[in-house]
């Protein structure tokens, strides 16, 4: 049998001091981008991906955008 892990390995929660939500998700990309993990995979990539959607960047998404967004 294989391994077994906690697929929630980390949450990256980020605050900045203004009511700016493309400062916070600015904050988040360069969080993601510090990351180093070895021996799994993980989401990262594609979190950084959706990051930097100029849709998801503007703070308005439909709930149908995760849907139209990953194979």
């Amino acid at each position: 049998p294989s391994p077994r892990y906690d697929s929630l390995l980390a949450k990256v929660v980020t605050h900045v001091r203004s009511d700016s939500f493309s400062a916070a998700v600015r904050k988040a990309r360069t969080a993601l981008s510090e990351f180093t993990i070895e021996g799994i995979g993980t989401n990262i990539g594609i979190l950084r991906e959706l990051m930097s959607d100029s849709q998801f960047q503007s703070g308005s998404v439909p709930t149908s955008f995760l849907d139209e967004k990953l194979p």
